[in-house]
């Protein structure tokens, strides 16, 4: 099931350099009052789809307005096991997901093509997590279950920086895919460090093997600005579509809610793009505010 957009995320990958801002967050929402979201517990969650939909749609209506070729929903945390550090049940994240998936195809008016983010849970399976492997498989295909069936074009593994809880989410992908009978489109993103590997200790380039088994539509890197030479490491033994995703705040304490000049932005991406490197690009899960997106749609569409 997709949203209706006449073209595939797959394809349009081929075609053309997309812009996809893959946080749903607007900044503007840290100044919420708590009832906003449905109370404390569930500040920044997927709550707010159902409490204030209305802002949720605006800012997906912003990110169109702004150049934005994918839209992606409001549901990182809607798997059960991050779900539940906002005290959140099966029930509820079917809510949220369901939820997200709506306000986002009402955005895209058919227009735009919509991927559903499944987040890294908040439990590292690669660092003693406290719930197993097979938990982890079930909460993350229950939300991709639900994504898929609300209508997405693709599903989103979003910002995964430990190996092992990636493996789990694509295991889980594949599970849903026999039960439904159908392929779900997959991109995935990993979240590097100054050095370009992942918390889990790899080098993206070193996963390749493994995540070609799984066949993806694309594959992207979250960084701070860094893993230019990865990207054309990569793009030397695959031709998966590869993308970047670029974070302006600064990496490490104490400057991370200093905002790079957007400026910064060209510096990043204008080598890549110039070398036809790059399938898609915009910006990770922190966005200063909607005038970055403009910049990386002007620097994309030149």
């Amino acid at each position: 099931m997709s949203s209706g957009s006449s073209t595939s995320l797959a394809q349009a990958l081929k075609e053309r350099v997309l812009v996809l801002n893959s946080s749903a967050f607007n900044p503007a929402w840290k100044r919420l009052d708590p009832s906003a979201w449905g109370g404390i517990r569930f500040e920044g969650s997927p709550n707010l789809n159902i409490t204030r939909r209305e802002l949720v749609l605006q800012w997906q209506m912003e990110l169109v307005k702004a150049g934005s070729d994918v839209l992606e929903t409001y549901s990182h945390g809607a798997d059960l096991v991050t779900a539940q550090e906002f005290g959140a049940d099966r029930d509820l994240c079917q809510k949220w997901n369901v939820a997200s998936v709506s306000v986002v195809r009402e955005a895209a008016c058919g227009q735009r093509l919509v991927i559903g983010a499944v987040g890294q849970s908040t439990d590292l399976l690669g660092f003693h997590g406290r719930y197993s492997r097979e938990d982890h498989v079930t909460a993350y295909a229950a939300q991709i279950r639900d994504l898929w069936t609300a209508g997405i074009d693709a599903v989103h593994l979003a910002f995964f920086a430990d190996s092992k809880n990636l493996r789990a989410a694509l295991d889980a992908t594949h599970l849903i895919e026999e039960e439904l009978g159908c392929p779900v489109p997959v991109m995935i993103t990993l979240d590097t460090s100054p050095g370009v590997t992942m918390l889990s200790g790899e080098r993206p380039e070193e996963l390749w093997p493994l995540l070609r088994d799984y066949s993806p539509i694309a594959i992207g890197f979250a960084t701070y600005g860094f893993g230019h030479e990865m990207l054309r490491r990569l793009r030397e033994v695959t031709d998966t579509p590869i993308g970047l995703l670029l974070d302006p705040c600064p990496w490490a304490p104490p400057s991370m809610t200093e905002n790079r000049p957007i400026g910064w932005l060209a510096e990043c991406l204008m080598p890549l793009l110039d070398e036809d490197l790059l399938s898609f690009c915009g910006l990770s899960c922190t966005v200063p505010s909607i005038e970055y997106v403009r910049a990386v749609a002007a620097l994309v569409r030149r």
